[in-house]
């Protein structure tokens, strides 16, 4: 047998069996594990420009420029600082999760459009 008919035999057989598999996994992990890494910030950000601080759209950039070029925002903006992090949702939660609890209860449509039985009603009963 040649030299590329031997190589392609044992490439093939290695990749059909399940140290191949067990091989890629491993890489893979290796890859997550690298890039998983949590970066560096450690020192002080540079001082960002006044060109990015005309109409500051993302949170962060507006309480960077706040820090940088307190003389671009009103009074109040200064007063209030940095954000602490979290803006408020877009949406009601409890809103959402009453309408998911309505939607996913197969009785609860049922419920709704039953009469209220009481003392004074018995509905022929």
């Amino acid at each position: 047998m040649s030299l590329r008919a031997t190589m392609f035999s044992g490439f093939s057989s290695f990749y059909n069996s399940i140290w191949f598999g067990l091989s890629v996994i491993a890489v893979v992990f290796v890859l997550i594990a690298v890039a998983d890494t949590p970066d560096d910030f450690g020192g002080p950000f540079p001082v960002i420009e006044k060109e990015l601080c005309v109409n500051p759209i993302l949170q962060r950039t507006k309480d960077r420029c706040i820090e940088d070029h307190p003389e671009m925002f009103s009074e109040e903006d200064r007063l209030k600082g940095p954000s602490t992090g979290s803006d408020p949702l877009p949406f009601d939660v409890k809103h959402m999760v009453r309408v998911a609890s309505t939607v996913l209860d197969s009785n609860s449509m049922v419920k709704a459009s039953l009469p209220v039985l009481d003392d004074k009603n018995l509905y022929g009963l």
